[in-house]
């Protein structure tokens, strides 16, 4: 496992460093690490691609095309496979004397700045305080996300850094991020003191520093007020032309279900966990019931169900109060992002209104353009429709902002299966289970994708 690990540390780090020279043009030593590459990691197509092109551009067009020849091989004697329609194409055009086109890296956008909010550290052991340094990034997350010129990476990806000993360099390279904002909570009695601190990557550099003190009698207040104003120092450095996202004021202990519904919505993985979140956003209600997040989260748990192992057509019942639920989130706050996403889900999968599901998505992503949720739903929408260009577009919108997030890979995963592109089906599959290992769904993929490409004894093993 432990060698497994490294293996893939020094293919990313050849993978990148092959980039770097590609883009900077030196031929030479990009040959030499993708060299290095393809012995490392000899099924990496796309490292022979790039291969391919180094050489074609150093003026070994002869290499080049052998490249194609051993990559084409390879693939055929250990995965039954044909190379991939865009080496095909790129090979043709080394051999035809045209130029060849650098695949972007997955995800890579930078008419906008991209940003990580990383998970809020808790100090001085107050582990029972952690739902308030969670909650603070999801806060954070939700606040920068309102500012469409800014590209945020989801909560689910950002979490997954949480206590971990790599450098900022290695998550922004990771994650391709500009900038990240990292945060430190202590409490001492009653007073609660937070870091902030951004930095950019590129140049290993602070940017803007800001510590916060406030009194945790008022905590939940004091949490929404930091947002913002963080969010608003960030923008402004950031994009300095841009307006500060409005957030509705609710009560602070109705914000404080909802945060705590959230975050067991975040980790459910079973009927009981939803159950348990439809109780902190009930209890939300009764302390303010004009919050809207709470009744779109009531109507997200009894719509999400079905995702469990229940029967997902719905009850008149259930239906009933989805439908209520929605219409009273819509009438406090029309731009609720979360009930006109629900409204989409159950027009999709309820209803089959397919023309209206669209709508309804589309409405959301206009409102948030990096709403990961709705970017995923609308891309299983296009799948069903069988508008596969689009799907993609949807899904790599969707991994640029969560590229750690294993229901965005399962999208990808689910666009390479249509395209027949089986490879890259079982590289994706492989990257789920080391994100979320011993899930049996993940097996249920691979099996299928076996007895698509006729290897059934590997099918049933």
């Amino acid at each position: 496992m432990q060698g497994e690990f490294l293996r893939r540390e020094v293919c990313a780090a050849l993978e990148r460093l092959v980039d770097i020279c590609e883009r900077e043009g030196k031929n030479e030593e990009g040959i030499g690490y993708g060299r290095r590459l393809v012995e490392v990691d000899p099924l990496n197509e796309e490292a022979h691609c790039a291969l391919m092109r180094l050489y074609a551009a150093d003026g070994q067009r002869e290499t080049a095309l052998r490249q194609y020849q051993l990559c084409s091989k390879l693939l055929r004697e250990e995965l039954d496979l044909d190379p991939e329609e865009a080496t095909v194409e790129q090979y043709q055009a080394i051999r035809h004397g045209r130029p060849t086109k650098r695949k972007a890296p997955a995800g890579q956008r930078r008419e906008v700045p991209r940003l990580v909010v990383l998970p809020f550290e808790t100090l001085a052991g107050e582990e029972e305080q952690e739902w308030f340094s969670d909650g603070m990034t999801d806060a954070l997350i939700t606040e920068l996300s309102g500012c469409k010129e800014l590209e945020v990476i989801s909560y689910t990806s950002s979490k997954r850094y949480k206590d971990t000993e790599k450098s900022l360099r290695q998550i922004a390279a990771e994650l391709d991020v500009d900038q990240l904002l990292e945060g430190a909570v202590l409490k001492a009695r009653e007073e609660v003191r937070i870091s902030v601190q951004l930095v950019e990557a590129a140049a290993d550099r602070h940017v803007w520093a800001e510590s916060y003190r406030g009194s945790f009698a008022n905590i939940l207040e004091l949490q929404e007020k930091l947002a913002r104003a963080i969010a608003s120092q960030v923008i402004g450095t950031l994009v300095p032309e841009s307006p500060k996202p409005a957030v509705p004021e609710i009560h602070s202990q109705a914000r404080e279900a909802c945060m705590m519904g959230d975050y067991h919505l975040r980790k459910s993985q079973s009927q009981e966990e939803i159950e348990k979140a439809r109780e902190y956003f009930q209890e939300a209600l009764e302390k303010d019931p004009r919050c809207a997040d709470a009744y779109a989260g009531l109507a997200f748990t009894y719509f999400s169900l079905g995702g469990y192992g229940a029967d997902v057509t719905p009850t008149s019942e259930d239906r009933a109060k989805v439908d209520w639920y929605i219409e009273q989130a819509l009438r406090i706050d029309p731009d609720n992002v979360r009930a006109r996403m629900v409204r989409g889900g159950m027009l999709e999968e309820w209803d089959w209104d397919w023309a209206a599901a669209e709508r309804e998505f589309q409405e959301v992503l206009r409102i948030d353009p990096n709403h990961i949720e709705t970017l995923n739903w609308y891309s299983e929408l296009k799948i069903i429709t069988h508008k596969f260009n689009e799907q993609l577009a949807l899904v790599q919108r969707a991994y640029a902002i969560n590229p750690l997030d294993p229901v965005t890979l399962n999208h990808l995963y689910r666009y390479h299966l249509s395209m027949l592109q089986y490879r890259r089906c079982l590289e994706l599959l492989d990257r789920i289970d080391e994100l979320n290992p011993g899930v049996e769904r993940t097996c249920l993929y691979r099996s299928h994708v076996y007895l698509r490409m006729g290897r059934y004894q590997t099918s049933v093993a």
